[in-house]
């Protein structure tokens, strides 16, 4: 019996990667081209959240700002002279309370504005207990990436591998999703650095997901009734282990550029949105 659900589990993949369009070619520009990145402002969404930790389920408030801005090739920073090359920075802060302290979550990266590539994704979770950080560089056909982790037996690492076809950030596709053809639902193929929103060492190398159309949604969320486009990637990689699916919502409407509205996610994490709105954050501090 065990051998048969392998077998059917492989058979599914193999047909998953069969019938799925490479990368983001067919990937839409409309919302990404919209002005209103233009405006000064910043996008500034809240989402009521949980995710379960020490066995209990958490509830907190996530925190996502998106914004266009130019980045360096030199340093992979913000370019402060706008003549780098155009990307959005997208950023997401969790600030997740235990018992005894609170667990800080900040995951950053930059994502071209035109094709959608991914160049660079920083992890950093800091708690009581001690601070652990991640960088990825994907640059000149090459990802260098690195790890530190206070946990024992960890400490640090790094290496570099070589960029992989239709390469992505996993943490990435709450922003890079946006742009899935939604009028032309298609099985699109990523080679995806997993997740890396641990305290702990991620696996590095890239794996393979699927991601596919589900359909249009009526939702009732904090923020009131959105209807939205239900996406899903799904593990397609060579491997007998189970990783579960992960589903995406963004808003049908492009009034908020197909903004991420709800996200079932990996360790149980879960995302509604609360509020939207357009906030030059840095301003009058």
């Amino acid at each position: 019996m065990k051998h048969t659900i392998v077998i059917l589990f492989v058979s599914l993949m193999m047909t998953l990667q069969a019938g799925a369009q490479n990368g983001y070619e067919s990937f839409t520009h409309g919302w990404a081209d919209d002005p209103i990145w233009f405006d000064g402002k910043a996008e500034y969404v809240t989402y009521e959240a949980t995710r379960p930790i020490y066995g209990k389920l958490r509830q907190y408030q996530a925190l996502i700002i998106t914004n266009k801005e130019h980045f360096s090739t030199k340093t992979f920073t913000k370019d402060a002279t706008r003549n780098g090359m155009p990307v959005f920075k997208h950023h997401i802060l969790e600030d997740i309370a235990v018992k005894n302290y609170v667990y800080h979550y900040s995951m950053m990266s930059y994502i071209g504005t035109k094709d959608f590539k991914s160049y660079k994704l920083d992890h950093a979770s800091i708690e009581d207990c001690g601070s652990t950080y991640k960088r990825f560089v994907n640059w000149d056909g090459k990802v260098s990436w690195e790890q530190d982790s206070y946990f024992p037996n960890e400490g640090s690492r790094n290496d570099r591998y070589n960029t992989p076809k239709d390469f992505g950030f996993f943490d990435a596709m709450t922003l890079v999703l946006r742009g899935y053809p939604f009028d032309a639902p298609a099985d699109i193929m990523m080679n995806l650095v997993p997740d890396q929103s641990t305290t702990k060492w991620s696996p590095y190398a890239p794996q393979q997901w699927v991601v596919e159309y589900v359909g249009k949604e009526k939702l009732i969320l904090p923020i009131g009734e959105v209807e939205a486009y239900h996406v899903r990637m799904r593990f397609a990689g060579p491997t007998k282990q189970f990783i579960p699916p992960v589903d995406f919502w963004f808003e049908a409407s492009t009034d908020r550029q197909h903004v991420l509205v709800q996200y079932t996610g990996p360790h149980g994490v879960n995302y509604k949105i609360k509020s939207y709105k357009r906030f030059a954050y840095w301003e009058g501090n």
